[in-house]
């Protein structure tokens, strides 16, 4: 058996905890809309946030455009500071994480945090101390490619400097363990609150059970 050298970790509700409900009920009703509507307009977004197509301001008047609001510089500017507060108010680490990178550093292993994320995300991860204990920051939003597509998973690996059969993805996303395991990466998937584990996957509800499976 291959023996692992590198951790893939996704960031948010892998490392990091955040209600994404919520957070887009509180834009949707700041803009006047229904959710339903935001909601719809902000999935047909994301991927381009996520690739570093659209800047947060951009991604906000796209959204404000495709549910027929005019996209007011007043209103896109409390919009995104709405969004920039929401998230550093309600972004937590998970209790078990820096238990885990620090785990996974003691042991020898790589880390690369490879997340879909616009860009905050970086500042954040430094703010809640979570990007020291990594070895590199592969953010979609940085380096134009995005998860479950393969080109992110060997940014990461050429970042690490591993190869693929050496490395494990563990993201809480079946689609993305999917992805992994296409690019030749072992994933876990990690199911926190009640989620439910996909059968393709071993799958843990807690990071603190990851170690005994690497």
């Amino acid at each position: 058996m291959t023996q692992t050298r590198a951790c893939l970790v996704d960031v948010y509700e892998t490392l990091i905890c955040y209600d994404f409900e919520a957070h887009s009920a509180a834009l949707a009703a700041a803009a006047g809309v229904a959710l339903a509507d935001w909601q719809r307009a902000q999935l047909e977004a994301v991927d381009h946030l996520d690739r570093g197509r659209l800047s947060m301001t951009e991604t906000i008047a796209w959204i404000l455009r495709n549910c027929g609001i005019e996209p007011a510089p007043e209103l896109i500017g409390d919009l995104v500071r709405a969004d920039r507060d929401l998230m550093a108010g309600g972004c937590r680490a998970y209790d078990d994480a820096v238990p885990f990178l620090r785990d996974a550093r003691s042991r020898g292993l790589k880390i690369a945090l490879v997340s879909n994320c616009g860009d905050e995300t970086r500042p954040r991860l430094n703010r809640l101390g979570l990007a020291p204990l990594a070895d590199e920051l592969v953010l979609s939003c940085e380096v134009g490619a995005a998860k479950p597509d393969a080109e992110i998973y060997r940014r990461a690996l050429d970042a690490l400097g591993v190869r693929a059969a050496d490395a494990v993805m563990i993201d809480d996303q079946a689609g993305y363990c999917a992805g992994a395991e296409a690019a030749g990466v072992r994933a876990v998937q990690v199911t926190r609150n009640g989620q439910p584990p996909d059968p393709r996957f071993t799958s843990v509800s807690t990071l603190a059970d990851v170690p005994a499976l690497l």
